[in-house]
């Protein structure tokens, strides 16, 4: 986990970050930059979201449908996509890499989990783009919690109970595929020969719910942007529902200036 802490994220790909909260609002900025030339890639939370974006020539690529995606293929092999506006998930948001002067935006459309988040911000190479994501809720960010206190609620009981117990508690299959602080392995016995599976506390995995424990309390306390020095250091953040009301508070009051 020291690696993570300590990683140069003034090293990062992003020009700007601006936040919305109503799709209509980063729907006529992707309408906007569609008209100029230019392609979004779009990362949802949820394959649900992904024809929320649908403007131009757009595609939805996930993992359900990449066997049979040419927008993947062409991805895997030149590292671009022809079409206006690409709709994907946490597919491309780990080990993809895009280089095509024509994406100048990425959209990030309510995702709260930051890892993804940030891995996506970074997937255009070789250039600044521009990250426009959906407004987090409190209450997406307090249903991380629960699930990271839930994860190291597990190895509170896995110490409390010993190896033994616990496995007899849980069992082996909820264990290798639900607790992330713990990894199975195969050890032989020296006198029998014989191969029994172990129990083993995965120390990176619990080092990495314990940082993120800190991080998303943090982020309960002061906000899902709290993170932003930490990950985005001097970068602008931008709120366009505010800059939004601001302006039409400045023409409300030159109309009524006007008026007088």
């Amino acid at each position: 986990m020291e690696i993570l802490k300590e990683a140069n994220y003034y090293n990062n790909s992003v020009k700007e970050i601006y936040r919305y909260e109503q799709d209509e609002t980063v729907s006529a900025i992707v309408h906007e930059e569609v008209n100029k030339g230019n392609k979004v890639l779009a990362f949802h939370n949820s394959i649900e979201t992904t024809s929320n974006i649908s403007i131009g020539d757009s595609k939805v690529l996930h993992a359900g449908n990449r066997e049979g995606s040419s927008e993947f293929k062409q991805i895997a092999a030149e590292q671009k996509f022809d079409c206006d506006v690409l709709n994907t998930t946490k597919l491309l948001s780990e080990a993809t890499e895009i280089k095509d002067d024509s994406v100048d935006t990425i959209v990030i459309h309510g995702i709260s989990d930051i890892d993804t988040f940030v891995q996506s911000t970074g997937r255009v190479r070789d250039k600044k783009v521009n990250v426009y994501y959906k407004r987090i809720s409190k209450k997406s960010i307090t249903a991380k919690l629960r699930y990271i206190y839930k994860q190291l609620f597990y190895y509170e009981e896995f110490m409390r109970l010993g190896e033994a117990e616990f496995i007899k508690e849980y069992g082996i299959d909820v264990i290798d595929k639900s607790m992330k602080a713990f990894y199975l392995t195969t050890v032989l016995d020296p006198s029998s020969h014989n191969e029994y599976t172990r129990l083993k506390v995965h120390k990176t995995g619990l080092a990495f719910l314990q940082y993120h424990e800190d991080m998303y309390t943090f982020m309960s306390d002061h906000g899902f942007e709290a993170f932003f020095d930490e990950y985005f250091p001097g970068i602008h953040f931008i709120d366009i529902e505010q800059l939004k009301k601001e302006r039409f508070i400045q023409i409300d009051i030159i109309d009524n200036y006007i008026d007088k």
